[in-house]
């Protein structure tokens, strides 16, 4: 009886184990995005140079608008990254993923216009540029990061 039972368990945790790795994977993914998005605030702010009042409505949009962003994120998480070879994949599936991904760009770009016009409240277009351009670098330096601590990771 106590083996039937170690053997239950160890069967259990076998079964439950991915489901966990996955819920750990997609949430590692989901707090990278927020230790990014803190990183191009605190870099907007500094370049900026607003007085508080806007500096906290600037904060509050920039939050709404990186939760609306990580929305699409989780959506396209879910959907195949890993293709595999474009050869050996049917049509329908070429398919659902062409359309998938242009779904997700036109989210994207309903959630980039949306903001634009509540950023403009507070901000000029040069200003709202500006921020476009500090994500972009803050995102650019950290793939460059990503980058060199992968090729070391191969190195050893």
């Amino acid at each position: 009886m106590k083996n039937y039972i170690t053997i239950l368990l160890l069967i259990s945790a076998f079964v439950i184990s991915p489901l966990t790795l996955s819920a750990q994977k997609e949430g590692y993914v989901f707090n990278a995005g927020k230790k990014i998005f803190e990183a191009q605030l605190v870099e907007i702010k500094k370049q900026l140079n607003l007085n508080e009042s806007s500096e906290e409505r600037l904060e509050s949009i920039l939050r709404s608008y990186n939760n609306e962003l990580e929305m699409v994120r989780k959506i396209q998480l879910r959907n195949p990254r890993n293709i595999g070879q474009i050869d050996t994949i049917s049509d329908a599936k070429a398919e659902r993923i062409i359309l998938s991904q242009i779904s997700s760009g036109r989210l994207y770009l309903q959630i980039r216009q949306k903001y634009y016009f509540e950023l403009k409240k507070i901000l000029s277009p040069k200003d709202i540029l500006k921020i476009y351009r500090i994500e972009q670098d803050v995102n650019h330096r950290i793939m460059i990061e990503i980058n060199k601590r992968k090729s070391e990771e191969n190195r050893d």
